[in-house]
């Protein structure tokens, strides 16, 4: 998992946006924004991640844990959630707005 100080030197190496800086900053603030569900039928559990050095939830071990497995010997990969952030989004219909929450990014 990055610290505070790498995770804003990867945002500056990437001229990211402020906006954008913020809100990737505040991910790990608000991780994670729910827990897995339980779901007759499928099979939820724990995977303890060496690269987040703490477990991630799953909701599926035939979709979600293979996944795990690919992103935890990624070395591409710099960090993994296991649950979305929660966005809100406003789109105009028909001279108003209305308001969604939407999972991910």
């Amino acid at each position: 998992m990055l610290t505070g100080h790498e995770l804003l030197q990867l945002c500056e190496d990437l001229k990211f946006s402020e906006k954008a800086k913020v809100e990737i900053k505040g991910i790990p603030l608000q991780w994670p924004p729910r827990g897995v569900r339980f779901v007759r039928g499928y099979c939820s559990g724990r995977y303890p991640s060496r690269k987040m050095t703490s477990s991630i939830q799953l909701e599926s071990r035939r979709l979600e844990l293979p996944c795990i497995y690919q992103i935890e010997r990624n070395n591409k990969v710099l960090e993994l959630y296991d649950q979305p952030s929660i966005q809100t989004t406003s789109h105009p219909q028909k001279g108003r707005s209305w308001h969604r929450r939407v999972q991910g990014h």
